[in-house]
């Protein structure tokens, strides 16, 4: 079953959001009440970083991906790129029209994803770390959720532990 037609399933038949991502070694499944979207890249790829970014990132974004050093520029990159695939999962977007519609600012200590224009409603976004990934989250609703991250222990189908010792990452001010 493709991915939408399965979303809308799990929608009507669940009464909740599904979003899944996945990279060379994780698989994200994220669950909500309301749209969201979750995206994970693995780290130690050798990619053209900056050329990705001057194809699909805001002129800004690419200049600090340019200005980066060597060894932080791969995970400036996947920083953006994650929040802005999550971002066009939750709105059910396209690569190729709104990729670079999503800009991520640093202030100081404070990073901000802002969409010009904004949005109908109000949203919330988190970016971490787990597992040598880089993972995005974007929601919508007022209330920033609680995140819970399990992972599996075996290969046994439902055995699941929490893993938040390993995950780091922060919610993001939304603009």
């Amino acid at each position: 079953m493709p991915g939408l037609q399965l979303m809308d399933l799990f929608r009507s038949e669940h009464g909740l959001s599904l979003s899944l991502s996945h990279c060379r070694q994780l698989v994200v499944v994220a669950l909500a009440r309301e749209p969201l979207g979750v995206d994970c890249e693995a780290t130690g790829r050798q990619r053209n970083w900056q050329g990705i970014a001057d194809c699909f990132f805001s002129a800004a974004e690419a200049d600090s991906i340019r200005n980066a050093s060597t060894e932080n520029r791969e995970e400036l990159f996947l920083k953006h790129w994650v929040l802005k695939e999550s971002h066009i999962k939750a709105i059910r977007g396209s690569i190729f029209g709104d990729l670079n519609r999503l800009v991520l600012e640093t202030d100081g200590s404070e990073t901000r994803l802002s969409i010009p224009g904004g949005l109908d409603s109000p949203w919330w976004a988190w970016q971490g770390q787990f597992a040598a990934c880089s993972l995005g989250l974007r929601g919508s609703g007022a209330k920033v959720p609680a995140l819970e991250f399990f992972e599996s222990r075996g290969l046994m189908c439902g055995d699941f532990a929490p893993c938040d010792n390993f995950v780091t990452g922060n919610y993001l001010a939304a603009s």
